[in-house]
């Protein structure tokens, strides 16, 4: 992952990177451990060395470190990897950021687990044994050490060979069956500094830095997701791994029209993606009876089902031979997958809208669609879904699934503009609502959103749009300037520091008199996303 991605882009969740200014060898090793042990199997992690912290963001530009250092900082950390048992190596790149240099260090989730490592590193501490090991994990956002026979120490023993099905070797298949073509592509679109590697390694070796094959050089295999993201025809070793798009444009009892989309899962949900955005998703201009303001809603926010397909794809399982299926019918947008919540997630916090695993059924799929602007940050899909409903004027999403798990389905309701006897179309985009009947946009006065109130509280002291950004997490630069700041700027809640030109390299949003007094209004809340 390009290391804009994550210092400013949000794609890497907190508790999976770490960032130090200095290098200290024991805080690297006990970082690198506790990331090899990925105990939530959310990936491993990020190091990058280099750069402060401070408040959990990274202190820009970084203070970086001298090109004379970077050799000798890698070569300790190979030697770090030796002293982990098992021996775990990561992957260290060093990378120009902001004009100074900082290594990035992509520390994946190992396949021996658990891993162990010294306490210290030469360095004589009180009560502790030369030699003597320890194990380390992920705690949110801080790494710690486990102790014997505690809760998690006892989870952590029974992940020893337990990889996820995506991140396993697949005896099936050689190092023919990855497509150089298909890896080289994903490089590009993710921004990799792989990407400039690639002329200097062989394929073997790239595939192995980017920990897509294993074993020895006269028996290599390459892991589940290589197949999955790098050959043509996925399906042949996944049976069912498809995306199934099925529309009722009449309802179930009339006529269906079916679209399968299969390949690479990259290119299969960009292609599901681009045919839902361009065939299905229609846009209106809704006068209410009684008002002569107009305003524009579509069927279903783009922004919704671009969490929620990915979502899909990332959470479903690649054992089970069940494709995901979108069922578009007049009322509403459906999407299932198999099977469903991981079962660390209880009944009754999805009914308020909870949906944050402990563990992840595939670590490395999250992972490459997050490189590709395909996923988001764990636990962010459902609170993303719930706001684009909201602010598009739509009812709100419902999730449905059973006892036993055995599946998962997303629910989006059509706006109810879009429901026959409410619109009366008029030149194909503008119409009125019927029997007065009120749209649910909402309208100015309502209360402040709390995505709109954290970015009037960020903007007290003026912000650019890539500090207000990387605050509210949102990945999509254009989201966020026609959904938040825009409007807030038609409110006279937020203005530009350089008015007179828009397109300011330097340019400042900052908060309005009235956009103060709208802080001390109430925030809307966010309702149960289950009826």
């Amino acid at each position: 992952m390009k290391i804009e991605s994550i210092l400013l882009g949000g794609k890497v969740e907190w508790q999976r990177f770490e960032l130090k200014v200095d290098f200290h060898p024991t805080d690297v090793i006990h970082t690198l451990c506790a990331f090899a042990n990925d105990f939530h199997n959310m990936g491993g992690g990020y190091l990058v060395i280099g750069v402060a912290e401070k408040n959990g963001q990274p202190v820009l530009p970084p203070q970086g470190l001298q090109p004379s250092e970077l050799d000798a900082i890698q070569k300790a950390i190979r030697g770090l990897g030796h002293k982990i048992v098992p021996e775990y190596h990561p992957l260290v790149v060093p990378c120009e950021f902001q004009g100074r240099w900082v290594l990035q260090i992509w520390a994946a989730g190992g396949d021996n687990r658990p891993y162990c490592a010294p306490k210290t590193l030469g360095n004589k501490k009180q009560g502790v044994r030369d030699g003597e090991l320890a194990f380390y994990i992920r705690r949110h956002s801080e790494t710690i050490e486990l102790k014997r026979n505690s809760p998690d120490w006892s989870n952590l023993m029974e992940l020893t060979a337990k990889v996820p099905f995506d991140d396993r070797l697949n005896g099936r298949a050689t190092l023919e069956d990855v497509e150089s073509e298909l890896v080289t592509e994903h490089l590009k679109i993710a921004g990799s500094p792989l990407l400039a590697q690639v002329k200097s390694l062989s394929f073997e070796e790239l595939l192995r830095k980017m920990r897509l094959v294993d074993g020895p050089p006269e028996l290599l295999r390459p892991r589940n997701v290589a197949l999955m993201f790098f050959n043509a025809h996925p399906e042949e070793f996944f049976p069912e791994s498809q995306i199934n798009i099925l529309q009722f444009p009449n309802g179930v009892t009339g006529q269906i029209i079916r679209k399968k989309f299969e390949g690479p899962i990259g290119a299969q949900l960009f292609g599901a993606l681009d045919y839902l955005k361009n065939q299905i998703l229609k846009q209106v201009t809704v006068k209410e009876r009684g008002r002569e303001r107009s305003v524009t809603a579509w069927n279903y926010p783009y922004e919704a089902i671009e969490e929620i397909l990915p979502n899909a794809v990332y959470h479903r399982s690649y054992e089970q031979r069940e494709p995901i299926e979108v069922r578009i019918e007049p009322h509403q947008i459906s999407i299932t997958s198999y099977p469903g919540p991981d079962p660390s997630i209880k009944l009754s916090d999805m009914k308020k809208g909870k949906l944050i695993a402990r563990t992840y059924r595939n670590r490395r799929i999250g992972d490459l669609l997050r490189q590709i602007d395909l996923a988001e940050e764990a636990g962010t899909g459902i609170p993303t879904t719930f706001e684009a409903m909201q602010s598009n004027g739509s009812p709100r999403p419902r999730f449905e699934t059973n006892e036993e798990r055995s599946y998962f389905t997303a629910i989006l309701p059509v706006h109810p503009a879009f429901l026959k006897g409410n619109l009366e179309l008029g030149g194909g985009s503008a119409g009125v609502l019927r029997g007065g009947k009120k749209s649910e946009i909402p309208p100015r006065n309502t209360p402040l959103h709390p995505r709109e109130r954290q970015i009037l509280e960020a903007c007290v002291t003026p912000r650019s749009r890539a500090e207000i950004q990387r605050v509210v997490g949102l990945r999509d630069a254009k989201h966020l300037r026609d959904r938040y700041l825009t409007p807030l700027i038609e409110r006279d809640w937020l203005r530009l520091t350089q008015p007179a030109n828009i397109s300011a390299r330097d340019q400042k949003y900052h908060i309005t008199r009235l956009g103060e007094k709208q802080l001390k209004a109430p925030t809307a809340t966010q309702n149960s996303l289950f009826d």
